[in-house]
């Protein structure tokens, strides 16, 4: 595979993940999950998670909580 495949493949992974986590905390309002627990609902790796909480952040989708969770704005 060469590497504009992969890019592309890390980038079609990162916007299904943004679409999944959005999913999530439209379907159900009040949902407040921290870092691993999203990693684990979501099957994604951790770095993966960080950077979709940080671009839901970023666009004011997610609010960070408590320090270490993250729940809708």
């Amino acid at each position: 595979m060469d590497v504009q495949a992969i890019s592309r493949l890390n980038e079609e992974d990162f916007a299904a993940a943004i679409a999944q986590a959005k999913s999530h905390y439209v379907e159900m309002p009040g949902l407040t999950l921290t870092l691993a627990q999203a990693a684990r609902l979501w099957a994604c790796d951790v770095a993966l998670c960080r950077e979709v909480m940080a671009t839901l952040v970023e666009a004011r989708f997610l609010v960070r909580v408590r320090q270490s969770s993250f729940a809708r704005a």
